[in-house]
């Protein structure tokens, strides 16, 4: 797992850095008002999925747990499937499975968000205003 943890990775860890820097300098509250903060967290989000991803590329590892070989490639069959009629009537489905919206990906992007740094300050705030939130992951 050595190419996990390249001068790539070293990379990404520098301008997350300088990203959070900023964000607690300039725009602490996470608004997403201060473009120089945004392009700063834009880039660290595009240097650290380049190396991961780049990195999963050439192991062959899963994006979902990159303990495991890949076993699919990227296959498109499963959207056909949730968007038949009889599927989505059996689960009561109103609207068709959609995978992604590449709009609200690139908004996410263009501001860098998921290098910002920790959403526990707004998790906090949800959960004081009797807020149910379900925090779902995978650890091995």
């Amino acid at each position: 797992m050595s190419a996990l943890t390249s001068d790539a990775d070293d990379g990404c860890r520098r301008t997350v850095g300088r990203c959070r820097n900023s964000t607690q300098s300039f725009d602490p509250e996470g608004a997403g008002t201060d473009e120089n903060t945004n392009e700063l967290c834009a880039r660290a989000y595009n240097t650290c999925y380049a190396s991961i991803y780049a990195a999963d590329a050439k192991l062959d590892r899963s994006i979902y747990d990159i303990r495991v070989k890949s076993k699919y490639g990227n296959s498109v069959a499963y959207v056909e499937y949730l968007n038949t009629e009889d599927v989505m009537r059996s689960i009561g489905a109103q609207v068709n499975h959609t995978a992604g919206s590449a709009a609200v990906m690139k908004a996410f992007n263009s501001h860098g968000d998921q290098a910002h740094g920790t959403q526990l300050k707004s998790l906090a705030e949800l959960l004081a205003r009797g807020i149910k939130v379900a925090l779902i992951h995978g650890d091995a």
